[in-house]
Order: C-alpha cells, then structure tokens, then sequence
C-alpha cells in the first residue's frame, strides 16, 4: 500500500472553502449546508465542552443554537493551519463572532480558535472531529 501524497494547493482551497461554507451556514440557520460540511459520524465539542456525535446529534444541536443566538450576526474566519496528507489532516482557525445590535451597533461576541479533524472522502475534504475552544473575552 503506498503512503498518501502530500497536501496540493487544492486541497487547501477545498478546506478553505468548506470553513468558509461551515461559517456561512451557521450565520443563515441552514442546517442541510451545515450538515454537509461534516462526515456522518463527525464529533463537535462546543464552547462549553459538550461533545455531539453524528448528523443526529448534530441537528438538534444546530436547531437549539439557532434559537439562541439571535441574528443578525457573522462568523469570520481566519487562514487555517493545515498539516497532514492527501487523505487527512489537521488544522487549526481563528475565529471571531460579530452581532448587530437593535441599535445598529456592532459587538464582538466571541472569538476562540476551531480545531479540526479532516478527513477526504469521494474526493471531498470533511470535518470528521471540531474542538470549539473560546476565548475569554
């Protein structure tokens, strides 16, 4: 069995562009694209150290969370850190959560950094493992 290649620029878009996805998702409450970006039996720990396991799990999750974090508001990310190979890898992402206020006002929720679990499979990269891990502010 030969050892898996290295990383190319395009699996690095592809990850790229799947933060990107996962963050957007998130901002619009759209669950389907939400759901896409992680493999069936991925594991996310959020921000209080609570593990969900599977798209099952996952969905009630994501339903709660939508009800309470109020809109509207933006998820940014930062240029990941990648290691790893064409197959898996790891990375670790700056993010930030900013909310417009009643008032027009803006305000930095939260911040914290994404550690992540990669996994490619039918030649699409997959959150398999997402440590959520807040800042204090």
């Amino acid at each position: 069995m030969t050892e898996p290649g290295p990383l190319t620029l395009e699996d690095r878009l592809n990850i790229y562009d799947v933060l990107a996805r996962y963050s957007r998702a998130m901002d619009t409450l759209d669950l389907d694209a939400y759901l896409e970006n992680l493999t069936p039996g991925a594991r996310v720990v959020d921000t209080s150290g609570t593990a969900f396991t599977g798209h099952d799990q996952l969905r009630e999750r994501f339903m709660r969370r939508g009800t309470d974090y109020p809109e509207p508001r933006q998820h940014f990310v930062g240029l990941p850190v990648i290691d790893g190979n064409a197959e898996r890898c790891s990375s670790r992402t700056y993010w930030i959560v900013i909310f417009r206020q009643p008032d027009g006002t803006h305000v930095l929720k939260s911040f914290g950094e994404y550690i992540d679990q990669w996994v490619k499979s039918n030649n699409r990269w997959l959150i398999e493992d997402r440590n959520i891990r807040a800042w204090q502010t």
